[in-house]
């Protein structure tokens, strides 16, 4: 199998990126009261009534996003590898031949 040329890995992670972009949903959860033992609602410390959101069903919604997500962060993190071993080889090319 031959290695990927750094420019198809450059594109590749864009395109992943465009792409997680497009499955990304605009569902946000509702929130919720804070209750307290008891059941009563919980007051901040200016005495507004606390709220929480419950992020499990947005991170289930937008699973697939957050994967192509990652896989285009590694994709760019691959090519900034291979960019910066390239820089310092010519850089180093360069020291040596004078």
């Amino acid at each position: 199998m031959k290695v990927p040329k750094t420019v198809t890995i450059l594109v590749l992670a864009v395109v992943l990126f465009l792409v997680s972009g497009a499955f990304m949903t605009d569902y946000s959860p509702a929130p919720k009261p804070v209750l307290a033992a008891d059941g009563s609602q919980v007051l901040g410390p200016e005495g507004r009534p606390m709220v929480h959101r419950d992020m499990a069903k947005y991170y289930r919604v937008n699973r697939t996003a957050f994967t192509l997500m990652g896989g285009a962060a590694c994709l760019a993190g691959w090519w900034l590898v291979r960019v910066s071993r390239h820089l310092y080889a010519c850089f180093q090319e360069g020291r040596n031949a004078s």
